[in-house]
């Protein structure tokens, strides 16, 4: 996902959980990887991503009641380039 979509999601929705699934639908090569930060943390969205054979890298919400394992190497470079 770029940042024109990131920002059209923002602006047609101002949800994640509204807006994934519509841009991850678009033409375009499917990912291997999504990083996401925790508003990107819905069963929605990751049953949509693990449907499509995508990994979620997104750091789980602290009510989760099963914390999932997320590789933190791959958070680094997403965080960073949010800050």
């Amino acid at each position: 996902m770029g940042a024109d979509d990131v920002a059209r999601l923002e602006r047609a929705t101002g949800s994640d959980v509204q807006g994934c699934t519509p841009v991850m639908a678009e033409p375009r090569p499917e990912p291997k990887v999504m990083l996401g930060d925790q508003g990107y943390d819905a069963d929605v969205i990751l049953g949509d991503v693990e449907a499509r054979g995508v990994t979620a890298v997104i750091p789980p919400k602290r009510n989760r009641k099963v914390q999932p394992i997320i590789d933190r190497h791959l958070c680094a470079p997403r965080n960073l380039v949010e800050r």
